[in-house]
């Protein structure tokens, strides 16, 4: 085999690799989709927040906690030099937390940026309508207005727009407790 011939033998081994590379998966779906979520993970407890509403998912970064806040409200923290406040989601929904150190999730609300605590971060996933359990309501599962479906494998579908309307996460002085010092 003379150079010539290797190197179009090469050439077209290249070629070849790279139109296998550039394949990209077809997945196909078969049905509605309900939502494309990110799953998070709260205790034993896995819940879908709606990938529309989400800007970013990260490690969590140091949370500086405030005094008088409720116990639901984990602190602050910054976030590309934006303050945003973070929300225990485990805290909200009641479930046993079991990560010190988890993700967070960042919404846009109407008003504000929402940072929401989760212990692990568990991936994404299209929710099919066929996969919702048509026999659970929220009020059977324990979560209340912000669970829209729950799905037949027992993930809970976050209302993420009812939540961020939920007035307790406006906290401003007048609904905080006021310093014990100066009563």
């Amino acid at each position: 085999m003379n150079s010539e011939q290797a190197n179009s033998r090469y050439e077209e081994t290249l070629a070849r690799r790279a139109e296998k590379l550039a394949r990209t998966e077809q997945t196909k779906i078969h049905g509605d989709i309900f939502a494309t979520v990110a799953l998070i993970e709260l205790g034993q407890e896995t819940i879908g927040i709606s990938v529309d509403g989400i800007r970013e998912i990260l490690k969590a970064p140091p949370i500086t906690s405030l005094p008088w806040m409720p116990p639901w409200m984990m602190g602050i923290v910054q976030v590309r030099g934006e303050l945003i406040s973070v929300v225990d989601l485990s805290n909200w929904f009641n479930t046993v937390a079991t990560a010190q150190e988890g993700f967070l999730v960042v919404v846009q609300g109407k008003s504000s940026t929402l940072g929401l605590f989760a212990d692990n971060l568990l991936g994404f996933k299209h929710v099919m309508t066929s996969d919702i359990a048509k026999s659970f309501s929220s009020s059977e599962v324990g979560r209340g207005q912000y669970i829209k479906a729950t799905t037949k494998d027992l993930i809970s579908i976050m209302y993420l727009t009812e939540f961020l309307l939920d007035e307790r996460l406006i906290i401003n002085q007048s609904s905080s407790k006021t310093d014990p010092k100066s009563e």
